[in-house]
């Protein structure tokens, strides 16, 4: 029986049914290892017996990569945004000299490539297209990988040669402003930088070019626009929303900013807590701009404006964090340490290694690797805060899919396309 999915996220068009392509490549040699016979059964001992899982995890980690790392190779941001999640560590690292460097990265992706490794996403920390003094696209291309980009948008430009094209498979493009008024004025910048015209020039020239690789091949890099709401730019959203829709994306998404970055150490210093997140007057008056001014419903406007509660559940919780547990997606830090999940970055204790050390392929499957898995899957409920948590609701869906309520063939064409990034 098949159960309709809701809304789970506060992105438009978001759909996490994508990672079950990857999930089930595991899953099936997970019943392998354990002499499982379905997934039913699986999901059982997951439930009553679940030491029996963590103790064979490490057969699982030898026989397969994750399906996709995350790297945040830099701190070097050109906007300067109030609301960023990562400014403070940002200028830290900057201070020390810390980043992934040309050798750094050609290395990591040759290994992970050679692992059979399937996607590479680039995402901040700092502007990912800036990182290796700006010639990141001349190292990715070399390497048989599919990519996804998280970014401003300043340097696309330096992204259309038509090799690398072809290894693109989406952007997701962060938009803060409508006019260079505003834009300025959420970045950061001065009243007269001309940073705003520079990415709107590259946002029309590179949707075109898109859509011509589309229609002549069948194939391009998929691009989708993230509004960023803050307490500089909430007033303006629906004319934001508006704005970016004349430029004929596919995807929309509107996304209110935050609190990040909290009071702890972080390299030997202490981050001051942020205080970007919208009021409940403020969310109030966006409900209000986004019903008058947009075609969204009533339901998607209420996705974005509410404030998600703390291990806020819209289905029965996980045994697992499935995500984890079956090893989809490995994130390097800005540093060189390696972590399981988003929410963990910084957090030493949760590192599994460091490529600046040593080899990622022997980072991915060491007796740390397996401590923190076990730590993580036995202790999620309890320690993560599942309203930041970006797998919590991949965790739902796996569960779903080993239920029988989700099937491979419920997946649209795009989805297909993104389960190279779980």
């Amino acid at each position: 029986m098949k159960i309709d999915i809701p809304d789970l996220t506060q992105y438009k068009n978001f759909s996490v049914t994508k990672s079950i392509d990857a999930a089930n490549e595991r899953i099936n040699y997970l019943k392998k290892i354990l002499k499982i016979g379905s997934n039913k059964e699986l999901l059982l001992v997951a439930k009553n017996n679940p030491q029996l899982i963590l103790d064979n995890i490490g057969t699982l980690y030898n026989y397969l990569p994750p399906r996709s790392i995350g790297i945040n190779p830099t701190p070097i941001c050109n906007r300067r945004c109030r609301f960023c999640s990562s400014a403070q560590r940002n200028r830290i690292n900057i201070e020390d000299g810390i980043e992934i460097n040309k050798i750094n990265l050609r290395e990591l992706l040759k290994e992970f490539s050679n692992m059979k490794g399937q996607g590479c996403v680039l995402v901040g920390g700092g502007e990912a297209l800036l990182a290796c003094n700006g010639k990141i696209n001349d190292i990715i291309s070399d390497f048989p990988l599919r990519y996804g980009f998280n970014t401003n948008g300043v340097k696309l430009d330096k992204f259309q040669h038509p090799r690398l094209l072809r290894k693109i498979t989406w952007i997701s493009l962060s938009i803060i402003a409508h006019n260079k008024k505003l834009y300025n004025k959420v970045a950061g910048l001065s009243k007269k930088n001309n940073q705003f015209d520079v990415l709107y020039k590259n946002l029309k020239e590179y949707l075109k070019l898109t859509d011509d690789l589309e229609n002549k091949e069948g194939r391009a890099p998929y691009l989708s626009a993230k509004i960023l709401i803050c307490k500089e730019n909430y007033f303006f959203a629906g004319k934001i929303y508006n704005f970016i829709k004349t430029f004929g994306f596919k995807d929309i998404a509107l996304r209110c900013v935050n609190n990040f970055e909290l009071r702890e150490e972080y390299r030997g210093r202490t981050l001051t807590p942020q205080d970007v997140e919208l009021s409940f007057s403020q969310r109030e008056k966006l409900k209000q701009i986004l019903s008058q001014q947009t075609d969204l419903s009533e339901n998607e406007i209420k996705n974005i404006v509410e404030k998600k509660k703390i291990n806020e559940k819209t289905l029965d919780s996980p045994a697992f964090c499935w995500n984890i547990l079956l090893g989809l997606i490995a994130n390097i830090d800005t540093d060189g340490e390696v972590y399981l999940c988003n929410p963990r970055l910084g957090i030493g204790d949760f590192s599994i290694g460091n490529i600046k050390l040593n080899s990622f392929s022997d980072i991915w499957k060491s007796k740390k690797h397996r401590e923190v898995v076990q730590k993580t899957c036995l202790s999620f409920h309890q320690m993560c805060d599942l309203s930041k948590c970006r797998h919590f609701r991949v965790n739902q869906m796996i569960e779903q899919f080993l239920l029988g309520n989700i099937e491979l063939e419920d997946r649209n064409y795009y989805e297909k396309r993104m389960s190279f990034f779980p």
